[in-house]
């Protein structure tokens, strides 16, 4: 069954929901007709939802602000079902990558469409803005020093950046790597130099 950032984002007007709704299943069903999202047009889009052309520029402004907020609302989704316990230093000693992994999995009808037909930037921007967030409550959680404005900026780029690669083996692999397996190999690769990181802001 797909799944729609529009059923996980809590919306009052029910019918904006409606809208919401029906036009992310219309982009993930096109884009997983092999369709790179370049070709997609707003008028097929809103034909396949049932809305005309100018209610989708009303909501949405473009397919491109479509799929960010299809993102968007999967990252947030699972951002906020890290608690605090998950960001305490040592992460390598922490379920929160497995917990991330497993959350991702979730979203197969959303993430193999987004990663395989879409541009990375359409991934990548709403990834570091939540990534940036999810920063800030690591360092808040353990009492660190704030970190440099532009370490920030290099440390969300790296993170989704890894991300997105790693996100994109794992669909082109057919999701037959278990969240587990995927965790402890990033952990293994990147947890020590992590933790050492962010030690260092104490």
């Amino acid at each position: 069954m797909i799944q729609t950032m529009g059923e996980t984002r809590q919306i009052l007007d029910p019918r904006i929901a409606r809208t919401r709704t029906a036009v992310e299943l219309s982009v993930i069903k096109l884009l997983s007709e092999e369709r790179p999202f370049t070709t997609l047009t707003i008028s097929e889009v809103a034909k396949a939802a049932g809305i005309t052309r100018k209610t989708l520029y009303a909501r949405f402004g473009s397919l491109e602000q479509v799929v960010k907020g299809m993102a968007s609302g999967m990252f947030e989704e699972i951002a906020d079902n890290i608690t605090n316990d998950m960001l305490k230093v040592p992460l390598s000693d922490s379920v929160l990558t497995s917990v991330a992994f497993r959350a991702h999995e979730q979203h197969k009808s959303t993430l193999m469409p987004l990663l395989k037909y879409c541009p990375s930037f359409l991934f990548l921007d709403p990834c570091r803005e939540v990534t940036g967030k999810l920063i800030d409550r690591i360092i808040s959680v353990n009492h660190f020093h704030p970190l440099p404005a532009f370490e920030r900026e290099y440390l969300t780029a790296i993170h989704c950046s890894t991300l997105h690669a790693t996100l994109t083996v794992w669909v082109e692999r057919g999701f037959i790597d278990s969240p587990d397996q995927l965790s402890e190999l990033i952990v293994k690769l990147f947890g020590p130099g992590v933790d050492s990181f962010l030690k260092s802001l104490e």
